[in-house]
């Protein structure tokens, strides 16, 4: 039980990391689109 939860743990932490990224990468592209979308009008 032990070993396993050491062996789940960073494939679970990298997991983590890589949705953070995704939602970063999400919130940035929509304050990009809101930057240009207020430009154009």
């Amino acid at each position: 039980m032990e070993s396993s939860k050491i062996i789940f743990q960073p494939s679970s932490n990298i997991i983590l990391k890589h949705f953070n990224y995704f939602f970063l990468i999400k919130i940035v592209i929509k304050e990009l689109f809101f930057l240009i979308f207020f430009k154009n009008y």
